[in-house]
């Protein structure tokens, strides 16, 4: 596609979705003294990532509004504050929206990523078991054109830079089949080909977290969702080499989880140094409530294997708190630090100033060595298609 042609969309999806709402017309959620708002109107995921980019002393943020629309946000950085600079609309799903049953689904949340070998910026999005489309920008331009599109039901994208090339994983359901694998494409070849890293068996689908960074490969944490049970069975780490497509090492830490669990969600993991971190959240027994927001409790545990152990994984936090709607999401940043939230309560191996944090309802925590970006929800409700949610950012 054309860049032309691809303006063309751009302008389209700005008329539809109407004009910017920046963060300074932001002010409906109160915010402390460390804090600032992101925008009113956003959302995140668990596995989709990263959802921040830092570029020659910008950020930018993207997630998913609730009426379907994809977009960015450009701060300038000043001291540890943020000021606005732009608001960019890359895709619009307001089509593709099944608006008798409610609003965006919230799989929709984009990924972005700097690709440092091609020094731009890349975004990919795809609805729920649809099309994936990567979108990329460059400095020098104000909107951020289609490059590519992917054909085929695909959900959950999450890229990461590993020896300057960006790799994009993804879950992929074959048509036609109870199946879903996860997938990884490259910018070696502009994400042409497409190779299956984990695959799932007949009647299963893989549940993978976001990638993290080892000093030769990237790791995973997951769990495989079975359609006869409808439950997220098991709890395993792999270790993947993208330059030869090989899975290099397994360890399966179901043991570490309560003896008859009911489902599991591994969502955090971590690596430096010798050191390996994995968050998951489990539900030990199905819990029949009319609403899923923060009604049911789960347990959330963390585990690491140090420098020099084979197969150990010790516990270093386990602690039962209630579920926002999913299975409760880890955050595990760069040097292993790691948060997650109760309905209105913090737990962190860091401490955060006081400034922080005041709100019921917090979700989908992003840690980064400086900075949390988290969502809170506005009106007491969530659900996968009806959600309205502000996105935070505190700074440590």
């Amino acid at each position: 596609m054309t860049k032309n042609i691809a303006f063309l969309f751009f302008l389209a999806a700005l008329l539809t979705q109407g004009a910017c709402d920046s963060i300074n017309n932001d002010t409906d959620q109160a915010l402390g003294d460390r804090e600032e708002l992101i925008t009113r109107d956003g959302n995140f995921l668990f596995y989709n990532s990263p959802v921040k980019v830092v570029h020659n002393n910008m950020k930018y943020i993207a997630f998913l509004r609730k009426n379907g629309g994809v977009k960015v946000e450009k701060f300038k950085s000043t001291n540890t504050d943020l000021k606005s600079i732009d608001t960019y609309k890359v895709h619009d799903y307001h089509e593709t929206v099944n608006w008798d049953i409610g609003k965006a689904d919230d799989h929709a949340a984009p990924a972005i990523i700097h690709n440092t070998q091609n020094d731009r910026i890349l975004l990919a999005t795809s609805y729920h078991g649809t099309d994936l489309f990567i979108y990329e920008y460059h400095e020098n331009e104000n909107f951020l054109p289609l490059f590519k599109v992917l054909h085929g039901r695909y959900t959950y994208p999450r890229m990461i830079e590993w020896q300057g090339n960006i790799y994009l994983f993804a879950r992929l359901q074959p048509k036609g089949a109870k199946k879903g694998h996860l997938i990884v494409r490259s910018s070696v070849d502009d994400f042409a080909t497409e190779q299956v890293v984990i695959p799932s068996a007949d009647g299963q689908v893989v549940y993978a977290s976001r990638p993290a960074l080892g000093d030769d490969r990237i790791y995973f944490t997951y769990s495989t969702l079975h359609y006869d049970t409808g439950r997220l069975h098991g709890w395993k780490v792999i270790s993947y080499n993208p330059g030869d497509h090989r899975v290099m090492e397994e360890n399966d830490l179901a043991y570490l989880l309560d003896e008859g669990y009911y489902s599991n969600r591994p969502t955090a993991i971590g690596y430096k140094d010798g050191r390996l971190l994995v968050g998951t959240a489990f539900f030990q027994k199905e819990q029949q409530v009319d609403s899923r927001f923060y009604s049911r409790a789960n347990t959330v545990l963390i585990a690491e294997k140090g420098f020099g152990k084979e197969d150990h994984f010790e516990v270093v936090e386990k602690n039962m708190v209630s579920a926002p709607y999913y299975h409760t999401s880890v955050s595990i940043d760069q040097n292993l630090d790691w948060i997650y939230f109760d309905k209105d309560t913090v737990h962190s191996s860091v401490n955060f100033k006081d400034g922080c944090f005041d709100h019921g309802y917090m979700m989908y925590p992003n840690l980064f060595k400086k900075e949390l970006y988290y969502a809170v929800v506005n009106n007491g409700y969530y659900e996968i298609r009806n959600f309205d949610n502000s996105i935070v950012r505190c700074k440590r």
